[in-house]
C-alpha cells in the first residue's frame, strides 16, 4: 500500500508539474513609468495587482489618445486593436497568472521545491539606466504579491522556514531595453505612438519566463 501511494504521488506532482511547465511564459503588462513613476528606485511597494486595477480602468483612455486624430475605419481599428491588447493580454495573462499561483499553492503544500525566474523588460522611453531600474521595480511589484499572496501564504516556502522543506526560489533577470522590438517608438512628444500604442505597451512588461524543480 505505501509503494501504490508513493507511485501515485509520484504521477500526482508529475502532472502538477506539466501543468505548471504548460503557464510558461506568464506575461504581465504595466502603464508607463509604472510604477513610482520618475525615479530611479530599484524597488517598490506596490503589489502587482494593484498595478493590475489601476492599469486596466485606463482601456478608455488608451482607446482615446490612440484613435483620436483618426477618422472612419483607421479610427475603429485602433480601437479594436487596444480593445484586444487589454482583453487578449493583460487580462488574460492575470487569469493565467492566478491559475498559476493556485498550482504553486498546490504544490508548494506536497512539499515540492520549484525555482521561478522572473524578466524585466521597458520600453524605448527614457535612458538604459533608468529604465533597467523601472524593470527591477516592476519585477519587485510580482514578489510583492507572491509575499501577500493569500495572507502570506508563499512567505515560509520564500524565506526557507516551511514545516514541511517546500521552498519557492525566485531568480530575477532585469533588462531594460535591450529587448525591446524594433519599430517601437521612443519620442515622448509623440504620447499616440510612444506610450498608448499596443506595441509600446507590449513592451512594458514582466514575464515568469522558467519554471525548474531542483530536486
Amino acid at each position: 500500500k505505501p509503494k501504490q501511494d508513493s507511485t501515485i504521488l509520484v504521477q500526482k506532482i508529475e502532472k502538477q508539474q506539466k501543468k505548471a511547465e504548460e503557464l510558461i511564459p506568464v506575461i504581465l503588462y504595466f502603464h508607463n513609468d509604472e510604477p513610482n513613476p520618475r525615479t530611479y528606485d530599484t524597488t517598490t511597494t506596490y503589489s502587482y495587482s494593484e498595478l493590475y486595477e489601476k492599469y486596466i480602468k485606463m482601456r478608455e483612455e488608451y482607446i482615446k489618445y490612440y484613435s483620436e486624430k483618426l477618422k472612419n475605419e483607421e479610427k475603429n481599428n485602433a480601437e479594436a486593436s487596444i480593445d484586444a491588447f487589454f482583453t487578449d493580454e493583460v487580462e488574460k495573462n492575470y487569469v493565467k497568472l492566478l491559475n498559476f499561483l493556485q498550482l504553486l499553492k498546490q504544490m508548494l503544500l506536497d512539499g515540492q521545491e520549484i525555482a521561478i525566474t522572473i524578466k524585466g523588460y521597458a520600453s524605448p522611453l527614457n535612458n538604459h539606466a533608468y529604465n533597467l531600474n523601472l524593470s527591477k521595480r516592476r519585477v519587485q511589484s510580482l514578489v510583492n504579491m507572491l509575499n501577500s499572496f493569500e495572507d502570506g501564504f508563499f512567505k515560509p516556502y520564500i524565506d526557507g522556514s516551511s514545516s514541511n522543506g517546500g521552498k519557492l526560489i525566485i531568480l530575477r533577470e532585469a533588462f531594460g531595453e535591450n529587448m525591446v522590438s524594433q519599430g517601437v517608438s521612443d519620442d515622448l512628444r509623440d504620447q499616440r505612438n510612444s506610450v498608448y500604442s499596443p506595441a509600446a505597451a507590449k513592451e512594458r512588461k514582466i514575464a515568469v519566463i522558467a519554471i525548474k524543480f531542483p530536486k
